[in-house]
């Protein structure tokens, strides 16, 4: 992770229930976004998500220098069309979207 000069980053979380045979197609999307993001300015680290649970939510976590970083990020015009792309593909009403700031703790590894 980078170094940051508070212990501070700012985090997103999105979370979605594909349609019924769009997994794949929904999964290849959020690594789509997850390896745009790699790409960006104050972009730290991003995993998708699947859970072991039978109710089949997938998502992305990614970690980010600041919000500004995430905001310009989000609104390129290639991650505005995967997330108009993307809710085609989920059940209506399944996707949820946070951000946290996640504050380094004395007990956190370095």
């Amino acid at each position: 992770m980078a170094d940051l000069p508070d212990g501070n980053v700012y985090v997103r979380l999105s979370l979605m229930q594909p349609k019924f045979g769009q997994d794949a197609q929904v999964s290849n999307i959020l690594n789509e976004l997850v390896n745009f993001y790699a790409q960006q300015p104050g972009y730290i680290r991003g995993f998708t998500l699947t859970s072991p649970a039978r109710d089949n939510q997938i998502g992305r976590l990614t970690f980010w220098d600041s919000e500004h970083d995430a905001e310009n990020t989000a609104n390129t015009q290639h991650v505005l069309s995967l997330r108009a792309e993307l809710l085609r593909l989920v059940e209506a009403g399944s996707h949820l979207e946070r951000s946290f700031v996640a504050e380094e703790t004395a007990a956190s590894p370095v």
